[in-house]
């Protein structure tokens, strides 16, 4: 990662400590960027989730593991005192009703009442949404001005985590699919998992791992209170191009092709499940210009296509793992 990429200025202020609530891949790559930065290595991070962390010993000092249910209020309420700002990578919780036809997270819901009992919160924080809450756009070019449709249960989940975090102090980013060398899809080329023919594929939005690390850390600082970006790259790929470009990068069969009736049948049989065949039926391009001038994101992956020149090693390394 260039180093000149994470000197932040803004880092004159007081920020004494970060929390980061879930703590997955992308959790570890914003500690990891502490390597490359004095600012980083001299602030505190809390990492807290469910599970026990195994990898601490491999982080800077001044970071500190939280093994917490944060389902539990007093467990929310907690950790809502410990930081000064913070940044929510969680999934969303199991879905119920709270009004007619209306799914909340109860999660985020629990998180926004524990700060509304500090009357004097002005803590700042950025939320990791979902490109899904805007739903099916037909393959045309929108932007965080756009009207949300969601179609699943998942996605209405995190709009509705967006709608009341944005009360408070925090910078909403809408994520599209994550990837990075662990997180190809190869199982799905491997199982010849069919795809769209072009004249019926959707057009998919995708982020780096590394990437999405770097905006949810500059975001605590660059982002605006209140707002929304898509945290998205310039890749303009439908979903079977992007199958084909790992595909060929690894050396797999490209997936076989099929109308979208096909897709419905095979959805009907219970072939491939109702979350993946959800993927197929919504299609959009989404600008990232408020990425780029606001929180003034540079890419280590400005494409998917860049990714693959710059990891020729590793892909080759996954190759020969492959067919051993």
């Amino acid at each position: 990662m260039n180093n000149k990429t994470l000197k932040i200025s803004e880092q004159k202020h007081k920020r004494k400590t970060i929390l980061i609530i879930g703590f997955g891949q992308v959790g570890k790559k914003i500690l990891a960027m502490k390597s490359f930065s004095k600012e980083l290595r001299s602030m505190k991070f809390v990492c807290a989730c469910r599970t026990e962390i195994r990898e601490k010993k491999v982080y800077q000092k001044q970071t500190s593991f939280l093994s917490i249910d944060v389902d539990h209020k007093k467990n929310i309420e907690r950790l809502a005192n410990l930081c000064d700002r913070l940044i929510v990578l969680t999934p969303t919780s199991d879905s119920r009703k709270f009004k007619k036809d209306n799914l909340i997270d109860t999660r985020m819901h629990n998180l926004k009442l524990a700060m509304l009992k500090n009357n004097n919160w002005k803590k700042k924080g950025v939320y990791i949404s979902t490109t899904g809450v805007y739903g099916n756009k037909k393959g045309t070019t929108v932007d965080e001005t756009e009207s949300c449709y969601p179609t699943t249960k998942r996605s209405s989940r995190r709009l509705y985590a967006e709608r009341i975090l944005r009360d408070l102090q925090f910078h909403i980013l809408r994520v599209p699919g994550i990837y990075s060398i662990d997180r190809l899809p190869i199982l799905r080329l491997q199982r010849a998992v069919p795809a769209l023919n072009d004249y019926e594929d959707v057009y998919t939005n995708h982020i780096h791992e590394t990437d999405l690390a770097k905006i949810s850390y500059f975001a605590l600082f660059r982002g605006k209170s209140h707002r929304i970006t898509n945290a998205v790259d310039n890749s303009n790929l439908k979903m079977g191009q992007y199958f084909d470009l790992i595909a060929s990068a690894v050396g797999l069969e490209k997936p076989p092709r099929v109308s979208l009736k096909e897709i419905e049948n095979l959805e009907k049989s219970e072939k491939i499940s109702p979350m993946a065949a959800s993927f197929f039926y919504e299609s959009r391009r989404l600008k990232n210009n408020r990425l780029k001038k606001e929180i003034k994101t540079i890419f280590d992956y400005p494409t998917v296509q860049d990714f693959i020149k710059k990891n020729s090693k590793n892909l080759s390394t996954l190759r020969q793992k492959l067919f051993q």
